[in-house]
């Protein structure tokens, strides 16, 4: 049996608006749930639901008020919906995708360039993308680079943001396909976070339903689609996109 690498226990997130009266809102309400390592587990609800905020606070990049996250991996990665304002604008894409190798310390210089080298070839570009800035790539190239700095720094977990929702259907095909194959090469463990659940049927084994902070389903994805409980889960499945 597979081991978890996420556990959250009744986890809530606060943010507070100072003022002659401090106003908190709560946008995560008491979420618990458990991935196992392997699992690509998809989170859904409309905008303002709470699940950006979940996400960053898995990564700790915003502190959570109540409750237990382990997270048991190091070097967690988050893909964001377009990593152009995540890569840097004045660095190549060679030196990119170089730099967790050069963060480790553990490769010679040629070592690293022959990685990169592999991995452009593994996220489907071409070799002479390693001369180009983010400024000359699409979306979806971009989106490769991102899923191949992941991969390099030797995460094991990614947490994706809406990666595929601002690329035509085409390029989301692509980009799911990339997703899935790295997926299965490297054991590895997805929280896929998006509005469109046609595109979440496509990539998750499992899918948490979040509604004003809360998550009010959790199923295997056919079970999900096939036999909804909650109202609000069949109100989505009724729509085309949250």
């Amino acid at each position: 049996m597979a081991d978890t690498i996420l556990k959250l226990e009744n986890v809530s997130v606060y943010f507070e608006k100072k003022g002659w009266k401090t106003i908190r809102t709560e946008a995560v309400n008491q979420v618990s749930f458990q991935i196992k390592e392997g699992e690509t587990v998809g989170l859904v609800g409309e905008s303002g639901c709470g699940k950006t905020t979940l996400s960053k606070a898995i990564l700790g990049f915003v502190r959570h008020g109540e409750g237990d996250i382990q997270l048991k991996t190091p070097n967690p990665q988050m893909i964001f919906q377009d990593p152009f304002s995540s890569l840097n604008p004045s660095k190549k894409i060679g030196w990119i995708l170089e730099e967790p190798l050069r963060l480790s310390g553990k490769y010679t210089k040629e070592d690293r360039k022959n990685k990169v080298r592999e991995m452009l070839q593994k996220i489907g570009l071409e070799q002479k993308y390693a001369h180009r800035y983010p400024r000359e790539l699409s979306g979806g190239q971009r989106q490769r680079v991102s899923i191949g700095i992941a991969l390099l720094s030797g995460s094991k977990f990614i947490i994706a943001d809406e990666p595929v929702s601002a690329l035509d259907v085409t390029v989301q095909a692509q980009i799911l396909k990339l997703l899935k194959e790295v997926q299965k090469e490297y054991n590895m463990t997805i929280l896929f976070i998006s509005h469109d659940l046609k595109v979440v049927y496509q990539i998750c084994d499992r899918v948490m339903v979040m509604k004003n902070g809360r998550i009010i389903e959790d199923k295997k994805t056919e079970e999900l689609f096939q036999n909804p409980e909650h109202p609000y889960t069949k109100l989505l499945l009724n729509m085309d996109t949250l």
